[in-house]
């Protein structure tokens, strides 16, 4: 029996659920991540896609590098570890642009989370100067944004 409460079978098709790494994300992170997978066992594939891109924009736009989540490095393994199974399922999905997708949102994921004790993901060739790498970050986000937005208004 299905308990589309705690646990719907949208949520439940992959081998760790989406929960499982959303809770450690911001929400726009989590709730773009969460509609990506399920998109394909909802209904309206497009329509939840295009609420991913939604959320993904959102996130770009309020991106502030000082509010990343910083956690341990025993957490920060799990949450990378979720993130890299999640990565090969959005690759895996039947959906226009998973690639792309796939890559937006690892540049998401990566803006969201940093280990204690460690610096910025990016090494942009001067000390990792936060302004600079959020202005890259939003860039290489907004570049996967434009793409999948005109592939969905074509399909």
């Amino acid at each position: 029996m299905v308990d589309n409460v705690n646990h719907p079978a949208h949520y439940t098709q992959f081998e760790h659920e989406v929960i499982e790494l959303t809770r450690h994300l911001p929400f726009d992170a989590g709730n773009f991540i969460k509609y990506v997978l399920r998109s394909p066992f909802k209904g309206n594939k497009i329509e939840d896609l295009q609420k991913a891109l939604w959320y993904a924009e959102d996130f770009a736009e309020h991106l502030k590098l000082k509010e990343v989540r910083t956690v341990s490095k025993k957490k920060y393994a799990k949450i990378f570890s979720k993130w890299k199974y999640f990565e090969g399922v959005i690759q895996g999905l039947d959906i226009p642009c998973a690639k792309e997708f796939a890559e937006l949102a690892a540049s998401i994921v990566q803006s969201s989370v940093r280990r204690r004790g460690e610096d910025y993901q990016y090494n942009l060739g001067k000390k990792n100067e936060p302004k600079r790498m959020q202005t890259f970050l939003k860039n290489t986000m907004y570049d996967n944004i434009e793409y999948i937005e005109d592939t969905l208004n074509k399909a």
